[in-house]
């Protein structure tokens, strides 16, 4: 072919034309060319099926349906996995969800406790307050009964021993003016009773009367009386009337000290 300067057209194709034309130039050698490539895949083929007795469509074939198998059994195992994960999805949000409402009802249960938990304090350290007034005004009111009761007690102590002093004295009187002892004796008998704190002062006098006569009675006045039997019988009536009184005083005292065991333990 000569060059696009000689001005002479070539038997072979020239490049594609710049504009529409109405017939494709030399179209044979190109079908001659697709010809001879479809030949030789044909014998590339047949020499492929003669040496292993598969095509290479049959070869293409059996590796997509290779890779196809592959596929299925990767999807196969991961939808496998995907439904045990998916179900442990669902047990872990059925599980949680299950806790969380139990949760809930906890949280409530304990909101409530706590409630009534802080009433009873509220109530407690009311009662507690009320109580510690109540101890302070017992303390004090116990202190004070303590007081009274020391203050009994000694009383009782005081008068029981005086009305025992005054008992003996009594029976020393009447046994020695029963008797009949000296004149002295007696007189000094009636001078002792005539000293005992249980005695009124009326009686204190008479007995000191008895006990030193007038000036002008005679000594023999002595031993008139209880030659008589008067102050025998008076002496009689006078210890009944202590020993009476005693008892009286030590049951009083028994029960005050009931009384005040009875505070004491409450």
């Amino acid at each position: 072919a000569q060059g696009a300067g000689g001005g002479h057209h070539s038997q072979t194709c020239p490049a594609r034309p710049i504009g529409p034309t109405k017939s494709m130039a030399c179209p044979r050698p190109r079908k001659a060319m697709l010809a001879l490539a479809g030949t030789l895949l044909c014998g590339l083929a047949r020499a492929a099926h003669d040496a292993e007795g598969v095509t290479p469509v049959q070869k293409v074939i059996q590796l997509l349906e290779g890779m196809k198998a592959k596929g299925d059994e990767a999807k196969k195992d991961e939808e496998t996995r995907f439904a045990a994960f998916a179900k442990w999805c669902s047990d872990q949000k059925r599980i949680k969800t299950a806790e969380i409402s139990e949760g809930d009802e906890n949280i409530e249960m304990l909101r409530a406790k706590i409630e009534k938990d802080t009433a009873e304090i509220s109530s407690s350290t009311a009662r507690i307050e009320e109580l510690d007034v109540d101890i302070s005004r017992w303390e004090r009111d116990a202190k004070s009964a303590s007081d009274v009761r020391n203050k009994e007690a000694a009383d009782y102590t005081a008068t029981a021993k005086d009305y025992g002093e005054s008992l003996e004295a009594l029976d020393e009187a009447i046994e020695v003016l029963k008797k009949k002892a000296s004149k002295q004796a007696q007189a000094a008998a009636l001078l002792q009773v005539s000293r005992l704190r249980t005695l009124s002062r009326t009686r204190r006098q008479a007995f000191e009367d008895m006990a030193r006569p007038d000036m002008d009675q005679s000594p023999e006045a002595y031993g008139y009386e209880s030659q008589s039997g008067g102050v025998v019988e008076m002496l009689e009536q006078l210890k009944d009337e202590f020993e009476k009184k005693k008892y009286e005083l030590d049951k009083e005292e028994t029960e005050a000290l009931h009384a005040f065991e009875d505070i004491a333990q409450q």
